[in-house]
């Protein structure tokens, strides 16, 4: 398949369109349009197409009537909410376009769409072994596409996420992940008499020094365990009945789970 002014027109078309599809996680609606809209292309092409979930949908499409494919090519559709105006109409600065989901991950999906398509065009598409999952949920988690995916039988001997990476370098295996909290009691007073309470807050410090120090997240090929906030339900002149610390926590394999291992 040569890349020519043609295609990467058709492929910016693409792409403008599904980047001007509101297709926020939390969305439904908008993510069930738009997966229609791609459902119905997908079979015009000859793909054999199945539209699943509620909440978070997601659809697959096959060439061939089986749950099982040589290659499966997975993007997901949904994308975080604007935060300023016009983040749904994709533009050209420069070399770049901008738009909601340009880069994550809308790109793979009209790449996809794209290649399909020259398939449907040149070849009988049962020919190859190939699957296409698109999926609404990878924003909250995934727990409502890819995993449902997996739990009806559905796999793959290869699965190509363009999601992640640098620089065009293909990664074999990503890192899992863990939320945590570390909570702290204590008991709150009002803050101009600290004498009647019992800060939580200065409890949390030993933990979390334990977490820095043994997780200096300075090699990705390591796990790691990042502190990403501290929360308590107190108003500014209060100290507080609870600290909260959030954890968030990678590692490969089944590592994950002895992330906190050292609490």
């Amino acid at each position: 398949m040569k890349t020519t002014d043609a295609l990467h027109k058709r492929l910016e078309q693409r792409l403008a369109t599904y980047v001007a599809m509101p297709t926020v996680s939390s969305d439904t609606e908008a993510n069930k349009a738009a997966l229609r809209t791609l459902a119905e292309e997908l079979q015009s092409f000859g793909l054999k197409v199945s539209a699943h979930g509620e909440k978070h949908p997601w659809l697959v499409a096959t060439t061939r009537a089986t749950k099982h494919v040589r290659v499966l090519l997975h993007a997901h559709l949904d994308v975080v909410p604007e935060n300023e105006e016009g983040q749904f109409t994709m533009h050209a600065n420069g070399d770049q376009l901008i738009g909601r989901g340009v880069f994550d991950m809308k790109f793979a999906v009209a790449v996809y769409m794209e290649l399909l398509a020259h398939i449907a065009k040149q070849d009988d598409v049962y020919a190859h072994d190939l699957g296409v999952l698109i999926t609404t949920d990878e924003e909250v988690g995934g727990r409502h596409g890819v995993k449902e995916f997996l739990d009806q039988g559905w796999s793959c001997d290869v699965a190509i996420i363009p999601d992640g990476g640098r620089d065009f370098k293909i990664e074999r295996r990503a890192k899992g992940f863990l939320y945590a909290h570390l909570d702290a009691k204590g008991l709150s007073a009002h803050g101009s008499r600290p004498w009647e309470a019992d800060n939580p807050i200065p409890k949390l410090i030993p933990a979390l020094e334990k977490i820095l120090k043994s997780y200096p997240n300075n090699d990705s090929a390591k796990p790691t365990l990042s502190i990403t906030g501290i929360e308590t339900p107190s108003a500014f002149t209060q100290i507080p009945h609870l600290a909260r610390a959030r954890l968030d926590g990678r590692a490969f394999d089944r590592k994950i789970y002895r992330v906190l291992s050292i609490f």
